[in-house]
């Protein structure tokens, strides 16, 4: 390791053994990426990558995070398991801008401290309540079990663009956006493997949206009518879905083209 201190990437794959402390030694990384099969304690010694700014973890390994020696500037994390609590990870990461992680539902869940993140994905072991920072610009949520009430929480999000949420992100069975609800920037929304069964939403919630996906949802009964008058909206995509649902998507489109709106694609895969 010695002859690659002035090395600024690196990718390496270890099917067995720890995080190997002489990587610490390479001081000009910038972007490291480390597949493993298995979670991985990153060394307390880390912070000795001063220059590092990306830090990626591929195939199914994890990183568990344990606090480091100092404070680094690393930039994206993916795939840390965050067991020390959000607030500690903000201690030894201030300037994270992406982020994959896990968490424990016990634990406080306060991404506002993450003041400069833009790009969160988080997966949470049950029923859990979070918070997020304004910065955000893309949010994924997976296994929080939130209730459709604490969508407002989301809402207050003034730069949110891509909303993402999968594997009972929110349980319920009904998610009504009413008038007073608007996604002010909102531009992809995507839905999967939610057990929501009934959309009420109004055209006027979603003034900028482009994409909506919806994927897996079995329980669900239809798309709201209201979606097509989004006059921004470029494409519909179902997939994995109850006939209905689909039924409804081709009502929209076909009363779009009768207002003369042919900008509006349609794309159902059974």
């Amino acid at each position: 390791m010695k002859l690659l201190v002035h090395l600024r990437y690196l990718a390496i794959k270890k099917s067995s053994g720890g995080f190997p402390s002489s990587i610490c030694n390479l001081w000009s990384l910038q972007t490291l990426i480390y597949v493993s099969y298995r979670s991985t304690a990153l060394p307390s010694n880390i912070s000795d990558l001063v220059n590092l700014r990306h830090l990626l973890s591929h195939s199914w390994g994890t990183f568990h995070f344990l606090p480091t020696k100092k404070p680094m500037k690393l930039q994206t994390i993916s795939k840390v398991e965050l067991h020390g609590g959000v607030d500690n990870f903000q201690k030894c990461f201030p300037y994270i801008k992406e982020l994959t992680c896990t968490t424990n539902k016990k634990k406080q869940n306060d991404f506002k401290c993450l003041t400069y993140l833009e790009n969160l994905k988080l997966t949470v072991d049950g029923k859990t309540r979070v918070t997020f920072p304004a910065t955000l610009k893309t949010l994924t949520l997976s296994g929080c079990a939130l209730p459709w009430s604490d969508m407002s929480i989301i809402l207050s999000l003034p730069n949110l663009q891509v909303l993402k949420l999968s594997r009972n992100a929110f349980e319920g069975s009904c998610w009504n956006t009413n008038d007073e609800h608007v996604f002010r920037q909102l531009r992809f929304l995507r839905f999967e493997s939610l057990n929501i069964k009934q959309w009420e939403a109004y055209s006027p919630s979603f003034p900028c949206l482009r994409r909506l996906e919806i994927f897996s949802c079995s329980n669900l009964e239809e798309i709201p009518f209201e979606i097509g008058y989004i006059p921004t909206l470029e494409l519909i995509k179902i997939k994995r879905c109850e006939y209905s649902v689909g039924e409804s998507v081709r009502r929209i489109e076909e009363e779009q083209h009768d207002l003369g709106n042919f900008d509006l694609r349609i794309d159902i895969i059974e």
